[in-house]
């Protein structure tokens, strides 16, 4: 019984992420195709967006990610979205750093 109490009141709210994520997904990967940006969108994982951001654009480009995943709509009644996340270089030799264990992402805004 507890578990069918869980699934009823969290089916709400993840369906509400995942109109979230998508609108934030399409439009993202649109500004990326319409700029031929070198990073890309590989992957989403639940909750997440995983991206392989180039290094020539770190600086600039997760402003953009951010703008996009905090956009207001109509429906969100508003309610504030905070997008965050991390940068992670598993290749760097001197500190490999991995997806959720990266460097924090400083976003001007």
């Amino acid at each position: 019984m507890a578990k069918l109490l869980n699934i009823a009141v969290n089916s709400p709210v993840q369906t509400y992420e995942v109109t979230i994520i998508n609108r934030a997904m399409l439009k993202i990967h649109q500004y990326m195709k319409e700029h031929k940006t070198k990073s890309r969108m590989i992957l989403n994982v639940h909750d997440a967006i995983i991206f392989y951001i180039h290094k020539s654009e770190k600086e600039w480009i997760g402003k953009i990610i951010k703008d996009f995943m905090e956009e207001v709509y109509d429906e969100y009644d508003g309610i504030p979205i905070t997008a965050e996340g991390d940068f992670a270089d598993p290749r760097n030799p001197e500190k490999p750093t991995y997806w959720g264990y990266g460097e924090k992402w400083k976003v001007n805004t």
